[in-house]
C-alpha cells in the first residue's frame, strides 16, 4: 500500500477534500471536468495538473485513460478530530422525561479523516463553539468545551 509522504499546497489540499467529499457523497470519483467545477476552475488542464499532483503525492491512485477511476489512498497521517461540548440546561435543548425540567445535553462536532492537526487548536475549538452557539441561537456561554472522556461517559453515544 503506498503512504503518503509529500504535504500538499493549500490549492492541493483544498483540491484534495473536495474529491475526497465527493468521492464520500457519491460513491464514485469525480470526472476531470467536475473537478474543475468543484474547484471554480475555468481550464480542465488546471483541475489535470492538480489531480495529477495528488496522485504524484500519493494522496490519490488513477488508472490513465479511463474516466472516474480515481481513489483515495489510505493515509497514515489521518486523525480523526473531536470537539466536545456540554450544553447547559437554560438553553432548553433537553428535558427530563420525569420531571419536565430542562437539563444539561451534550454535543460533539467531530472531523473525519482530518489529513493534519489544527496549527492551533484551542482557536479551532473555540470557532467550533462559536458555530454550536450560532446553529443553537443560543450565548456562548452555555456551550461549554469538554473533554472526550467526559463526552463519552455522559452521552448517550459514548
Amino acid at each position: 500500500m503506498k503512504t503518503v509522504t509529500k504535504q500538499l499546497t493549500k490549492r492541493q489540499a483544498e483540491a484534495f477534500e473536495l474529491i475526497k467529499g465527493y468521492i464520500t457523497t457519491k460513491g464514485y470519483a469525480p470526472s476531470i471536468t467536475e473537478v474543475a467545477d468543484l474547484l471554480k476552475l475555468k481550464s480542465r488542464s488546471t483541475a489535470h495538473a492538480l489531480v495529477k499532483k495528488l496522485v504524484q503525492k500519493g494522496y490519490l491512485t488513477k488508472t490513465d485513460y479511463v474516466v472516474r477511476t480515481l481513489r483515495l489512498v489510505e493515509q497514515k497521517n489521518q486523525m480523526d478530530i473531536r470537539f466536545c461540548f456540554l450544553i447547559k440546561s437554560e438553553v432548553g435543548m433537553a428535558y427530563d422525561t420525569e420531571t419536565g425540567k430542562a437539563t444539561a445535553s451534550y454535543t460533539e462536532v467531530a472531523f473525519k479523516n482530518a489529513i493534519k492537526a489544527p496549527a492551533d487548536y484551542a482557536a479551532m475549538q473555540q470557532s467550533v463553539r462559536n458555530a454550536v452557539a450560532a446553529q443553537l441561537a443560543t450565548k456562548v456561554d452555555f456551550v461549554i468545551p469538554i473533554s472526550t472522556q467526559e463526552y463519552d461517559a455522559n452521552s448517550e453515544q459514548g
